[in-house]
C-alpha cells in the first residue's frame, strides 16, 4: 500500500531555480528523493484539474528536477525512478511515471536494463509503468522484447507505414517536403519551399486537430 504524497518543502522557487541552473545536488542537500518524489506525485493528482500555468504550482520544482535528472543521467534518477514508483498513489499516477521519467530512462543501455529487471519483483508497480512507456520506435527489438517481458504485455507499437490511411501517407510525405526545403546545408528555393507548403496545407485539411480548414492559403 502506497502512501499519500506529503506536503510540499518550503521554499519550492527556492529549489526550482537551483534545478534551473543545473545544481541538482544543491536540491539533494536541501530535500531527501522522497520528498522529490512526493511533490512530483502531488503535482501529479493535482494537475489532473489544474486550469492556470502549471509552472505557477508549487510543486512544479519536482517535476523539472525529474526532467533535468533524466537529460543528465544523474546518479539519482534511479533511486528517483523507485522513490517515485513506490510513492505514487494511485494508477493514473503510476502511469504519468511511465509515460515521464520512466520513458525517459529507457534506451538500449545495457546496466539500465540489467537494472530494471533486478527491481521489478520488489517494485510492484513497475510492470505497469513500463507498460505505458512508448519506447518502440527508439530502442531495439531485442530491448522491445525485454521490456514486454517487463511489462508482463505488449508494449504499445507504432502501425507500420503500410497499414497508415492514404491521408497520413500524405501527410507526412509533405512534412518531409518541408523540411527538406528547409534544410540548412542548402539554399533555400522559394519555389520548391512555396510548393511545399502548399502540399503540407492540403494534406493537413484532412486532420481537422491541426487547425488548418479551407480558409488557410498562407
Amino acid at each position: 500500500m502506497t502512501s499519500r504524497p506529503q506536503e510540499p518543502p518550503q521554499g519550492g522557487q527556492d529549489l526550482e531555480e537551483l534545478v534551473l541552473q543545473g545544481d541538482l545536488d544543491a536540491v539533494l542537500r536541501r530535500v531527501a528523493v522522497a520528498e522529490i518524489a512526493s511533490a512530483w506525485c502531488r503535482y501529479s493528482v493535482q494537475s489532473r484539474e489544474r486550469t492556470e500555468d502549471t509552472h505557477e504550482d508549487p510543486d512544479w520544482w519536482a517535476v523539472s528536477f525529474a526532467i533535468e535528472a533524466a537529460l543528465t543521467r544523474h546518479p539519482i534518477l534511479r533511486t528517483l525512478l523507485l522513490e517515485l514508483l513506490d510513492a505514487a498513489p494511485d494508477e493514473a499516477v503510476v502511469a504519468s511515471i511511465g509515460a515521464g521519467p520512466l520513458e525517459d530512462f529507457v534506451s538500449d543501455d545495457e546496466d539500465d536494463l540489467a537494472w530494471l529487471e533486478a527491481h521489478v519483483a520488489t517494485t510492484p508497480n513497475m510492470p505497469r509503468a513500463v507498460a505505458g512507456t512508448w519506447v518502440a520506435g527508439r530502442v531495439s527489438p531485442s530491448t522491445l522484447a525485454r521490456l514486454d517481458r517487463l511489462a508482463g504485455v505488449p508494449l504499445a507499437r507504432p502501425r507500420p507505414r503500410e497499414e497508415w490511411p492514404d491521408e497520413l501517407v500524405e501527410l507526412d510525405a509533405a512534412t518531409r517536403d518541408v523540411a527538406d526545403a528547409l534544410d540548412p546545408s542548402t539554399a533555400l528555393d522559394v519555389a520548391d519551399f512555396a510548393a511545399a507548403v502548399d502540399r503540407f496545407l492540403a494534406a493537413a485539411r484532412g486532420f481537422p486537430g491541426l487547425g488548418v480548414d479551407e480558409r488557410d492559403d498562407t
